[in-house]
């Protein structure tokens, strides 16, 4: 797999405009990054920041078919504002297995809570069903941007690399830790790639978002 070449292809059509939908992932976690330097969130923050959620989830799959999402408003999001504000997982906004040791159980504490809250939600609203770890993770890729998203194209160019799950497998640490050695074993070309990144589209993005890019557009192809 070529790593520079599938993550460039991703960013040449992110380029095509504001409206792209890849865009739909700056802007929310922009909106994110920007409101987690507040002491706390009002009541209009929190449902502003669940509706750009929603748009992004909805701009990256998450409401085709007929899965129970798309039943639901963005209003739904509203509540997990608690858990992914917390400043409990500060520390994963800076987590980069570039330059420090990835926090596999801060990662999974993050997803647990997450996973929890989101249950409640459901119960409330008689939803018979788990979350599943390609949403929780979708949703921790917009926000902390400290996993994959690992849907159906992610998994096909994990498998490429020899790092094997189903869409049916629970997240784990030791998965967190083979998908961040994808990451540790290239790591001059993850720098030189979200330094190009950087310089040609003006975007900064963490190692997993340019890892799920990478993956994402090998297993489009593939």
């Amino acid at each position: 797999m070529n790593f520079t070449e599938n993550c460039m292809a991703f960013m040449e059509r992110w380029n095509k405009g504001e409206n792209e939908r890849f865009r739909s992932y700056d802007y929310c976690k922009n909106l994110f990054d920007e409101y987690y330097q507040k002491p706390a969130l009002t009541k209009e923050e929190k449902d502003y920041f669940a509706l750009n959620l929603f748009c992004y989830l909805a701009s990256w799959g998450m409401l085709r078919g007929s899965g129970w999402l798309l039943s639901r408003s963005y209003k739904f999001f509203v509540p997990l504002c608690d858990v992914l504000f917390d400043k409990t997982y500060s520390d994963l906004l800076n987590i980069d297995p570039l330059t420090k040791n990835y926090d596999c159980k801060m990662v999974m504490k993050l997803y647990n809570a997450l996973k929890g809250e989101m249950k409640k939600v459901l119960q409330k609203d008689e939803i018979e069903r788990e979350p599943s770890r390609l949403l929780l993770c979708k949703i921790l890729m917009g926000t902390y941007g400290c996993v994959i998203a690992y849907d159906e194209y992610d998994l096909k160019g994990l498998n490429e690399v020899n790092v094997h799950t189903t869409n049916n497998s629970p997240l784990n640490e030791t998965l967190l830790q083979n998908t961040c050695e994808i990451i540790t074993a290239r790591k001059e070309e993850f720098k030189k790639l979200m330094a190009d990144i950087q310089a040609k589209y003006g975007v900064q993005y963490t190692a997993f978002k340019v890892l799920d890019m990478i993956l994402w557009s090998y297993g489009e192809k593939n």
